[in-house]
């Protein structure tokens, strides 16, 4: 028998949920979160991650915001990771997506919860979670076989079943995936047949099927036609005769007198039941195409007034919809055969192209001859590389915003891509002030009569491009996608003082686009490298289509944003002059030399002119300079100095994070510069786990490298408090870096049962800012305890409903009351004493009865080999019979992400 001393010390303001983590520590600078308009905090709101978790997201009247997690069950052992890059959205990653997200399996949209929050996927908007998943696992660095291939497609058929009843099971041809909704309550149990754990790193990646956020669509909201010169193709007899033209938006209202007897076929996609247009988007979208200004004497008709209208409603009554209904409405526009598809709308997030929609858009672009015409968003105000999907897909004709006087909209979203730089939008069209169609009943925009509304957005500048497109097909009926495309782009009017990656090609011209000369729409020239060979990198197109002969004067121009022309002769064309015989056609080469170019990214024009100066055509161009690039190799070592094989720690630098190109050995090609690179783990020890930030923030690349991050290196943090105090609550940390003026937050946070946090011992840094700072609940220690005759250390733990004892403490002998059941206490006498029961997780409650029944004064369960005894105490509710502790099991030692 051994005696034991408990003292108990109770604190009743711990937390029972994971305590919030704010976004920015005392110590991050106050830009890290946008400030409310009206100063003060925003009630806050919960989500659910696709992995269960529930994080609520606590907006304070400082600007900042705090998340706190509640994980799903069985999940109190996973650590949540949290980033926030520049000030913007904050994603919650818990370890077990890491990996996956990584990889791009998982969308990392699925962990955004300030975009969750925002497309109205909180708890207080839906009980279900939108989800595309695709049967094919994501290739790339997550080496792909057949076997894991076949894997993959086994997961999502299995996960196929956690589709809610009531929701449409989507088949998307075009993308090889499905749409799913999966209840909240059921999104734990999807994870774990996602994700059932008997393989790791890129192994599991690779027999993982990916999955999207099917992410929630919006509308992206006279003279407007004399602008573009619609009516020059008018007057030569061009209205869009024969040429099917595809509305994809909120209905239509078919009895409007513009649109009456227009609608060929109409379809819903938006699960509404109807066509009808009750939120007035689509028909005025539609007017703006094709309507015959019957309502206003034909002053108010649309740019192609007599194209063969479909409409395919796939945004609902409340004008917004899902990723998988626009897709599913795009294949059904592709296969009616449309030789052009509107869509007025989209998703604001910005995009690299490689998105579900986007995906889409290029598949069916290049499987026919359907030009899908997308508006480049409203989020212009939001700055620079703003384009959203679907509208950053390499096939979609984007379309920004201009006002009468062929300004750039502010609201117009702008490029470059995100990613590779490209020029988005491509062109753009009127979109301020737009009076079109009024649907029956419906107050958008602002109402002009009962026939029209005057509305502003890109979604009202792309139907002008829409209709363009379907004049042009008129006059060349046996052109594809691409060459209406390039025509359009080729032939627009260049506004001077706006970017290129505002403009792309300028303002559309339909009297130039139908005219004699045109020529490739735009180019994304090959990324060079500083020091790199002269190669030929693309080819320039050009045609003539009239009956005379001309020629043609070329000429290159491009500048970085700050307006510094990119040198003379880095890109070049193949021949000065361009002679096009009547209806003939001319390829020129474009080579770049990177000799003497300077890092950066630069826009501009290949112009064409003709023999009077006369701007005939032009090509946007982009180019990306490289600094020199080189392979950072990193290798990680655990706390025993052990290579951790399948790794691939976070590589950030002044342009965001940078993937790997291999994950064995883990290699990553990036330019000359500094970067920060860590990981971090959860490791097990004897009384609890510990959290491990294992970090260098200062790596400087100036050739081949190889990094290797040793968690054998760290050094622990260490809290001193003037009386005795023990970690309670969250346990968590944060870093923050900036690099020429970006900067990066990262957050751990983990549960109580976490004892010590311990982080790599860093240099000073010099370039930029490095911030690290942890945050720790101590409390006056819940409960001490002492076994006579050893000074070995002994920590039990109150069980939640556990009564206390009193502040003087007991002292009692324990004896082995065996599984403790009502014989076995008997057996041991119990009586005035502490029953030691071996655990086996029966039911507490039956357990503490049997025990006081039996005269014993306290219960002490001893956890199994394997399993912690932490629990967290709670001050509310019904209590046990005793007091009750779990003392004892602990798991073997192991790095985890």
């Amino acid at each position: 028998m051994a005696w034991i001393r408990l003292t108990a010390a109770i604190s009743t303001g711990l937390l029972l949920a994971a305590g919030g983590i704010p976004a920015a520590s005392a110590q991050t600078p106050q830009e890290t979160a946008a400030r409310p308009a009206d100063g003060q905090g925003a009630p806050p709101v919960t989500v659910r991650l696709v992995t269960g978790d529930r994080v609520t997201v606590t907006p304070g009247a400082d600007g900042r915001r705090a998340a706190s997690v509640e994980p799903g069950p069985g999940r109190e052992d996973i650590v949540f990771r949290t980033y926030q890059e520049d000030g913007g959205d904050l994603t919650v990653l818990p370890s077990d997506a890491a990996d996956l997200v990584a990889a791009g399996t998982l969308d990392r949209r699925l962990f955004d919860v300030s975009t969750l929050i925002a497309q109205g996927y909180d708890e207080a908007g839906t009980s279900a979670l939108p989800l595309i998943v695709s049967a094919s696992p994501r290739g790339g660095v997550a080496q792909t076989t057949a076997k894991s291939e076949k894997a993959a497609a086994a997961v999502a058929d299995r996960v196929a079943a956690f589709n809610e009843a009531s929701a449409p099971a989507r088949t998307l041809a075009s993308i090889g995936a499905r749409s799913l909704r999966v209840a909240d309550d059921d999104l734990g149990a999807f994870w774990k047949a996602l994700n059932p754990g008997d393989a790791e790193g890129t192994a599991r990646a690779a027999a993982t099927p990916r999955v999207w956020l099917d992410g929630r669509v919006a509308p992206v909201l006279d003279r407007s036609t004399a602008q573009i010169n619609a009516p020059a193709a008018w007057k030569a007899g061009y209205e869009g005769q024969g040429v099917k033209v595809a509305v994809l938006d909120t209905g239509v209202d078919a009895t409007h007198p513009d649109l009456a007897g227009r609608i060929a076929e109409a379809k819903d996609f938006s699960g509404s039941g109807n066509t009808v247009d009750h939120f007035g988007h689509g028909t005025h979208v539609a007017s703006i195409v094709g309507g015959t200004g019957a309502a206003s004497s034909g002053s108010r008709k649309g740019v192609a007034p007599k194209a063969e209208l479909l409409i395919g409603k796939v945004l609902g009554d409340d004008g917004y919809g899902s990723e998988s209904q626009v897709i599913d409405g795009m294949e059904w526009a592709a296969a009616e055969h449309a030789k052009v598809v509107n869509m007025s709308l989209g998703s604001d997030d910005p995009t690299d192209g490689t998105d579900p929609m986007s995906q889409a858009v290029n598949t069916l672009s290049a499987s026919g001859d359907t030009l899908f015409v997308v508006a480049a968003g409203n989020a212009g105000e939001n700055g620079d590389s703003t384009i959203g999907s679907p509208g950053a897909a390499d096939a979609a004709l984007t379309v920004g915003a201009v006002d009468r006087d062929d300004s750039l909209a502010s609201f117009s979203s702008r490029g470059p891509r995100l990613g590779d730089k490209a020029v988005k939008p491509d062109v753009t069209a009127p979109g301020v002030g737009i009076v079109a169609a009024r649907a029956s009943g419906t107050t958008m925009g602002d109402p002009v009569d009962a026939n029209y509304t005057a509305a502003s957005g890109t979604s009202m500048a792309t139907p002008h491009v829409a209709g363009a497109v379907a004049l042009i097909a008129q006059q060349h009926p046996g052109w594809t996608g691409q060459q209406l495309k390039d025509a359009l782009i080729s032939t627009a009017h260049t506004v001077p003082g706006t970017k290129v990656t505002a403009q792309g090609g300028g303002r559309i011209d339909v009297a130039a686009a139908m005219g004699a000369v045109t020529a490739t729409g735009s180019v994304l020239l090959p990324a060079v490298q500083l020091g790199g060979d002269k190669q030929q990198s693309a080819t320039l197109h050009y045609t003539n289509t009239g009956d005379k002969a001309v020629d043609l004067k070329l000429s290159v121009a491009l500048a970085n944003s700050d307006g510094v022309a990119l040198t003379a002769g880095v890109v070049a064309p193949g021949a000065s002059t361009v002679h096009l015989a009547p209806g003939a056609s001319a390829d020129v080469p474009l080579s770049t030399d990177p000799k003497d170019a300077k890092r950066g990214a630069y826009y501009g024009y290949a112009t064409a002119t003709g023999a009077d100066g006369t701007v005939l055509a032009h090509t946007t161009l982009s180019l990306v300079v490289h600094a020199p690039q080189h392979r950072l190799t990193v290798i990680a070592r655990d706390r025993a100095g052990k290579v951790l094989p399948g790794w691939l720690p976070t590589i950030w630098g002044q342009d965001g994070f940078v993937s790997y190109t291999s994950a064995d050995p883990a290699v990553a090609v990036v330019e000359e510069g500094t970067y920060q690179v860590d990981f971090s783990t959860l490791d097990n020890a004897s009384d609890g786990q510990e959290l491990v930030e294992v970090i260098n923030p200062q790596l400087k690349v100036s050739k081949d490298t190889t990094v290797t991050l040793d968690a054998s290196k760290v050094t622990q943090v260490r809290i001193r408090t003037p009386q005795p105090a023990e970690q309670r609550g969250i346990l968590s940390y944060q870093t923050y870096r900036r690099i020429e003026g970006h900067g990066l937050i990262q957050g751990v946070m983990f549960f109580d049962v976490a004892k010590r946090i311990y982080v790599s011992p860093t240099a000073q840094v010099t370039d930029g800012t490095f911030e690290f700072a942890s945050r720790w609940q101590m409390t006056a220690p819940q409960l001490r305890a002492k076994v006579s005759g050893t000074s070995a250390p002994f920590v039990p733990y109150y069980l939640p409903a556990s009564p206390v004892f009193d502040d003087k403490g007991v002292r009692l002998t324990a004896v082995d009351a065996g599984a403790g059941t009502a014989a076995d206490l008997k057996a041991a006498h119990v009586r005035g004493k502490l029953a030691v029961v071996r655990y086996d997780f029966g039911n507490d409650a039956d357990l503490a009865k049997a025990a006081a029944d039996a005269g014993a004064k306290a219960l002490m369960l001893v956890m199994p080999e394997g399993f912690f005894p932490w629990t967290r105490w709670q001050p509310e509710g019904d209590r046990l019979a005793l007091p009750v502790m779990r003392a004892g099991g602990h798991r073997p030692a192991e790095a985890r992400r």
